[in-house]
């Protein structure tokens, strides 16, 4: 008997098909599988075009400002540029505080020239632009930049009754320096005009001045270049002063001191008695040392005089005056020695003047009387009476310092006019005869360092 042996069909796809059909027609499709995995983030696309300065596309809007830097206390011509603008001669640009727009000038319904002035204390940074026609206002923020056009650097002592050795560079290249040197000047706020030693056209080096009276605060440096048109320039808050008060030194008692740094300045003070001849005398055992002898003042727009002596003659009320020590050579590390003496005077200052001129009864031999310094002049005043019409005055100067060299003349009351001289200054000591008293009045006596 055969066996009938019968098998199954075998699935050999994925998807299903009939057992022992017709595989040319397609069965029903299945249900959607699950979502893939994303994939990786595509390239950054193209950017975009750029917006119209914060409105919609086509609102007016400013589009420049150039230059976009500027200077304290420097004048400048701004270009302002609009976008979708219609500007007139009615519209008015603002820079913010303390920049005064003097002049506009429309280029164009879109361009305007403005002409401003940056004030000394404006505030540094960025400023945003604003123009402004009736209602309308558009800003560009953040657009224009307000600097300092000088950067500098001191050396020294900052404090008050100082000297500091100063470097500056110009900032601004529309404000070059005279190189000549001849119109330039350099101040600290407060204080006494510096010396310029040397100068290019954008860098300088100088000497600052801070008065003994000068207020102990930060304070600006200010440079002025130019004979006509003067273009000023700060450093702001480049010196910091601080307060002290003066070493006082007694007359008669010598002080001894150490010039420890380099370009120190050192502040002393003495009180001098009434008419009195002072004689100021310094010594060292190295560097070069100088003093600048204050009076009461306490400036040195006031200096009498500066060296390493100095003979003068007190007012007649007791007086302080003020010696700033300092070595410009920038040594240091020695011992100085500042001695101040006193003896009685002869002369009444202030005598510098034709108007407050000593006055003489004749005879008269004054003793202890002094030049102070290559400017200083005294001035003596002579009544003449009617008994003496006809008769000469006669005038003669003696060493007290072998080394001042005298230079005498007469003047008729009016002070300019010559009555008799001046002297013939061959040698140190003069003498001089007036012409002849021709009426009874006041005459003047000038005595004055030699021209020669």
């Amino acid at each position: 008997m055969k066996k009938l042996i019968t098998m199954g069909c075998a699935l050999i796809l994925v998807s299903a098909v009939g057992c022992g059909g017709d595989d040319s027609v397609a069965g029903p499709a299945g249900a959607t599988g699950p979502d893939g995995p994303a994939g990786p983030t595509g390239p950054e696309g193209p950017e975009g075009p750029a917006g119209g300065g914060g409105g919609d596309v086509g609102d007016p809007s400013l589009s420049a400002v150039v230059p976009g830097t500027a200077y304290l206390e420097h004048d400048l011509a701004v270009t302002i540029s609009g976008f979708g603008t219609e500007w007139t001669s009615a519209a008015t640009v603002d820079f913010g505080a303390d920049i005064t727009v003097t002049d506009t000038n429309m280029a164009s319904p879109t361009s305007i020239v403005a002409t401003i002035e940056i004030a000394p204390g404006a505030a540094t940074g960025a400023r945003d632009v604003t123009v402004t026609e009736g209602s309308d206002a558009v800003t560009y923020t953040g657009a224009f930049n307000v600097e300092e056009p000088l950067v500098a650097a001191h050396l020294g002592t900052a404090a008050q009754g100082s000297i500091l050795m100063g470097a500056a560079e110009q900032q601004d290249i529309n404000a070059p320096f005279d190189e000549l040197g001849n119109s330039v000047t350099v101040t600290a706020n407060g204080s006494s005009e510096g010396l310029t030693l040397n100068v290019a056209t954008y860098a300088l080096d100088y000497m600052v001045f801070v008065d003994v009276t000068a207020t102990a605060e930060a304070t600006d440096v200010i440079v002025e270049s130019g004979l006509t048109d003067v273009v000023s320039s700060r450093a702001v808050d480049s010196i910091d002063v601080q307060a002290r008060t003066a070493t006082a030194i007694t007359p008669g008692t010598p002080l001894t001191a150490s010039y420890a740094g380099a370009f120190d300045s050192m502040l002393y003070s003495f009180d001098a008695a009434a008419s009195q001849l002072v004689e100021v005398t310094m010594t060292s055992t190295g560097g070069s040392p100088l003093f600048f002898l204050l009076p009461s003042s306490g400036t040195f727009d006031d200096l009498i005089t500066l060296g390493d002596t100095a003979a003068f003659t007190s007012t007649a009320q007791v007086e302080t005056y003020y010696l700033v020590v300092f070595d410009v050579t920038g040594e240091s590390g020695y011992d100085f020695t500042i001695d101040v003496a006193e003896s009685a005077s002869d002369e009444v200052e202030p005598n510098d003047a034709c108007s407050s001129a000593q006055a003489l009864t004749l005879p008269a031999a004054l003793t202890n009387l002094t030049l102070s310094s290559s400017t200083d002049e005294d001035w003596f005043e002579i009544t003449a009476t009617a008994n003496e019409v006809a008769m000469l005055i006669q005038a003669m100067t003696s060493a007290g310092d072998a080394n001042t060299d005298t230079y005498l003349e007469f003047f008729e009351s009016d002070c300019t006019t010559p009555f008799g001289g001046p002297s013939s200054d061959f040698g140190f000591h003069e003498s001089l005869t007036s012409d002849s008293i021709t009426a009874a009045g006041t005459y003047y006596l000038r005595v004055s360092p030699s021209p020669n």
